[in-house]
């Protein structure tokens, strides 16, 4: 034990070191980071629990994209010249970045059926956990004035499913979902990136090519930013009528790579002829008036936001990051309404998918601008509720967002996993055989028959469903690879292994038989 003179002095040390002025601020900043990332991790984890258990999409797009993910997963990695690739039919080209992640998530947790819904979740999770960091001030106030405005937009508008998450509600945009949250994530980057204009350019080229294997409308919204950046600094400064030509030149040669970057990339061709099709939209507005009126509002707000910063704004940290999303994201919808209208280029469908994010970012801008009046008012609280505030906003976001029930996961996953384990496979014949479960929906059968048991995925994609389900792209598969086999089964665990045995027409029914489960 030391002396109580030697102790006195080492406490005096350790006084003065966290007393000094550099010191002080350093540890004190370092554990606020700590606390706010241990915070939202701990908010994150519990959503995952709280809405993990159930999905909320009843549309197609959730088998189909679950197509692509198994088959990712039996490749092991993205081979298009694979066999199996060639079954996929329409899904075969679709940007597979997102069904990657999910197959990797999925293979920790042992169900890339709940990998899929758990990337779904931390996306939407993450691209309120951005919008609450951008519609933050320094003061907690005109933050708590803010984030509370944003979250009573949410909760009185949020039954048109116009806000993000509706793209996994009804439907599921499982690729336009993720592709928003990198969208913010990288624009956020960008924003905070200290760096010349050049390498900025440079690595914003190269994000672009990589959201282009996400989602190419995130791309195009991201390419959009990055070219609003630059010009946005020289309004800061108040030096357009002195630009450089050096300047000049290299913002036009940014564009023009820009370009080519979406333009020339793999996954624009495809995704173009995708964007001509009508789909349907699980969203409660008029058509076609709707989008045209929404993007004209956030036009008009990020002149607004614009504006008010030119008047000695200040308060707001990451201002200029909120209205270059909202510029990127409003550039890209204009962009898209003008090829669909004037030139008759795309699909109504195609331009109410920008709905999502053109109204989320609506309620931000008009949520700071309803604090901005308060922005002065300080209270002498500590900075740490202010950095955890953004996490809660998130949080409360998908409690608003998401249904209070959907259809639970668990039953459909081991019933998925029960087929995939049977021992004795005798009449579950390569590609022949679907779900036809009685307790499922057409959905959820269909979801089935691309899980595991499958090595051929579309031509397990819709015996004893609902036409609808198949879309454009199977019926040929279908026709030229005939079904032989369905299992059928009375409960959802243990299923019931019985196989009717039909004709080639899929008409007649042989023989019905029963197999024994030795598993």
């Amino acid at each position: 034990m030391l002396p109580k003179s030697e102790s006195t002095n080492k406490m005096h040390m350790l006084h003065l070191i966290f007393k000094h002025k550099s010191a002080t601020p350093f540890f004190h900043k370092i554990l606020m980071v700590a606390a706010t990332l241990i915070f939202t991790l701990v908010l994150l984890l519990l959503a995952l629990k709280i809405w993990g258990k159930e999905y909320y999409a009843t549309s197609v797009d959730l088998a189909h994209h679950y197509g692509l993910i198994q088959t990712i997963a039996l490749v092991k990695g993205v081979n298009l010249n694979h066999p199996l690739y060639s079954y996929l039919g329409g899904m075969q080209l679709y940007p597979p970045v997102t069904h990657v992640l999910a197959v990797i998530l999925g293979g920790l947790m042992g169900s890339y059926l709940r990998g899929m819904f758990f990337v779904s979740l931390i996306a939407l999770f993450g691209i309120y956990l951005f919008i609450g960091w951008m519609i933050k001030f320094k003061e907690l106030i005109p933050s708590l004035i803010s984030s509370f405005t944003f979250l009573v937009l949410l909760c009185c508008f949020h039954r048109t499913n116009i806000f993000v998450g509706g793209e996994i509600i009804e439907n599921f945009f499982f690729a336009q979902l993720v592709g928003f949250f990198i969208f913010l994530a990288m624009v956020f980057f960008i924003g905070i990136l200290s760096a010349h204009f050049i390498i900025k350019g440079t690595i914003s080229l190269f994000i672009t090519f990589v959201l282009g294997w996400v989602y190419p409308i995130s791309a195009i919204e991201f390419a959009a930013a990055s070219l609003i950046f630059p010009l946005l600094s020289l309004h800061q400064q108040k030096t357009f009528k002195n630009v450089s030509w050096k300047f000049a030149t290299c913002w036009i040669i940014f564009t023009i790579l820009q370009g080519a970057a979406i333009i020339l990339h793999p996954s624009f061709t495809f995704m173009k002829n995708v964007s001509t099709n009508e789909g349907g939209m699980a969203v409660f507005l008029p058509p076609d008036l709707s989008i045209i009126l929404l993007t004209s509002s956030l036009a008009i707000l990020v002149c607004v936001l614009l504006r008010t910063m030119t008047r000695s704004f200040s308060g707001l940290s990451n201002l200029s990051i909120l209205i270059v999303s909202a510029g990127g994201i409003c550039a890209a919808s204009i962009a898209q309404l003008l090829l669909f209208y004037l030139i008759h280029m795309g699909s109504r469908y195609g331009t109410e998918k920008h709905i999502f994010a053109v109204s989320t970012l609506i309620a931000a801008i008009v949520s700071v601008l309803v604090a901005c009046p308060f922005r002065k008012m300080k209270i002498a609280t500590p900075s740490l509720a202010n950095m955890l505030l953004p996490s809660v906003t998130a949080m409360i976001a998908l409690a608003i967002i998401l249904p209070k029930q959907g259809a639970p996961i668990k039953p459909l996953d081991k019933y998925q996993q029960a087929i995939a384990n049977l021992t004795d496979r005798r009449f579950i014949i390569q590609d022949h055989t679907v779900s036809a479960n009685s307790h499922f929906s057409a959905v959820e059968n269909f979801i089935v028959s691309t899980g595991d048991l499958h090595f051929d995925i579309a031509t397990a994609l819709g015996f004893n469903i609902n036409p609808v389900y198949l879309g454009d792209a199977y019926p040929k598969l279908l026709a030229d690879h005939q079904i032989q086999f369905e299992l059928t089964s009375q409960d959802s665990n243990p299923p019931q292994n019985c196989i009717r045995q039909y004709l080639p027409d899929n008409i007649v029914i042989v023989d019905y038989r029963c197999i024994e489960n030795k598993g």
